[in-house]
Formats: C-alpha cells, sequence, structure tokens
C-alpha cells in the first residue's frame, strides 16, 4: 500500500510510495514550467480540478459554482451519461446528509446538469500523472487551489499529484483529504498555510472538511488583486521551500518519517 498510515495486527503491511508520481512532477518540471503568478483584474481567486466525483467534492465544487464562479477557474469531468462517472457522482450521499440543506442539493444539482466542465479535450480516463500535469500553464491565472484528494477515509496518509502540481507550481493550497493530512504533510517536510488561513479543517472529520474549508474561502473570495498580491509575497519563502522539498524528496524519505 502507499498509505504510510496502513496497519493490521494480523497481516504484514508492506508500504511503499508510488514514486512514479514523483516522477511525473519531475518531468514537468525538466519541460520548463512556468511558476510566476499574475496579479490583475483577471486574476481567479481559486482552482478547483476535479476528474471524477464523489461526496465531498461535488459539495465544494457545486459551492463554488453557485458563489464563486467568476473567481473560480474550475473543471469538474462528472458526466452523468458516462459509465466511468456514474458510480462517482456523490448526490445521493449528499441527499442523505443531514447537514446539507436542499438549497446546496440545488446546487448540486445545477452543477451535474452543466458538466462535465472541461479546460481542455482529449482527456482520457482515468486521468492519471501522465495527464494531470497538462494544465499547469492554467495556474498563473489563479491564486489558491483547493486539493480534493483520492483516499480520504479512515487512518490515511496518501499523497498523489494532485498534492505535488501545487507543490510545483508554487501555489498555495487547502487539501479536502484524510483526517490530518496537513499536520502529516508537515512531518514529510513541508510548510503549509496556516499563518495566512485557518488549517483547523484538516483535524476535522472528512465529512465536516468542506464546510470549514468555505468560511476560508468567503474570506479569501472578498481579496482584491493586490491583497493577494501581497499575501502572495509574505508566501514566497514557503512556497519556495516546498519547491525545494518536492525536488529532492525520495521514495525513502516516507519510510523514514513514517516507518515501514
Amino acid at each position: 500500500t502507499a498509505n504510510f498510515l496502513e496497519q493490521h495486527k494480523e497481516y504484514c503491511i508492506i508500504r511503499q510510495h508510488q514514486n512514479y508520481e514523483l516522477v511525473a512532477a519531475r518531468q514537468s518540471l525538466s519541460r520548463g514550467v512556468c511558476t510566476n503568478k499574475l496579479f490583475d483584474s483577471n486574476t481567479r481567486h481559486f482552482g478547483h480540478f476535479i476528474g471524477h466525483g464523489n461526496k465531498s467534492r461535488l459539495h465544494l465544487a457545486s459551492y463554488l459554482w453557485k458563489n464563486h464562479k467568476q473567481q473560480t477557474l474550475q473543471s469538474y469531468h462528472c458526466d452523468t451519461r458516462e459509465p466511468y462517472h456514474k458510480e462517482f457522482i456523490g448526490l445521493e450521499d449528499l441527499m442523505f446528509d443531514l447537514s446539507i440543506s436542499r438549497e446546496q442539493l440545488r446546487w448540486a444539482v445545477d452543477l451535474l446538469d452543466h458538466a462535465p466542465l472541461k479546460l481542455e479535450s482529449g482527456v482520457r480516463y482515468p486521468i492519471g500523472p501522465d495527464q494531470t500535469f497538462n494544465i499547469t500553464h492554467y495556474y498563473s491565472g489563479f491564486f489558491v487551489e483547493l486539493v480534493s484528494l483520492t483516499f480520504t477515509t479512515g487512518r490515511t496518509f496518501y499523497v498523489d499529484e494532485k498534492i505535488w502540481r501545487p507543490v510545483l507550481m508554487r501555489t498555495p493550497f487547502m487539501v479536502q483529504g484524510p483526517t490530518n493530512l496537513i499536520p502529516n504533510l508537515k512531518r514529510l517536510g513541508f510548510r503549509t498555510f496556516d499563518q495566512w488561513w485557518d488549517e483547523g479543517y484538516s483535524q476535522d472529520p472528512q465529512d465536516c472538511q468542506v464546510p470549514a474549508m468555505i468560511e476560508n474561502i468567503k474570506k479569501l473570495s472578498l481579496m482584491s488583486a493586490s491583497d493577494m498580491e501581497l499575501m502572495y509575497s509574505e508566501m514566497t519563502p514557503v512556497l519556495d521551500h516546498n519547491w525545494h522539498r518536492l525536488t529532492e524528496l525520495k521514495a525513502q524519505d516516507f519510510a523514514e518519517v513514517f516507518g515501514q
């Protein structure tokens, strides 16, 4: 497993990082990606890029679609007409969550009615590391990435190209993922953004993370382009540190930090 928190009393668990995802990030770097940000009247506040859906992704994406559409660069490939996507829609899970209002359900239905939202054509499914770095040229046009990881339940620390991409592109991020994902990233030597927004959401159970992230999104959405540029300048040491940590990271670092 690539989950470095996996344990079992009976079975021998072999933990190994999926190094091909780091390789894909470095290959993108070798092609000369530009990590500069442009802050002007066209700058978006948020980037959110989703291949297939689930409950939490649908919740966050539909909130952004309804409330911050003009401030968000968003892809949402979920197509309710396609067999590949039907298993991952997440609408039924939202319907049975008592904390989700009928208004929020209507936002989700509206997003699904307009989906798939695609930035580029010719995408192959599932979207793997060989394709996920194809959108790096969009990163100059938005401030913070909202990352929705694949494996988010249970005692999990599994990071993949969805984390490596904003790190590679020197882009600040919030992550909807397993509980304590942010603290575990720090154990691996990365720095995050608790100086600028509340990262307590990462310690919440999965179903509580999106509402907490939305509170951060609401505050960030009020910022002007010059506000974002100033905050980004303040973050530069963190972004540079993470970029260098990514370039030096090795598969064995995971075993040394979390144990084998």
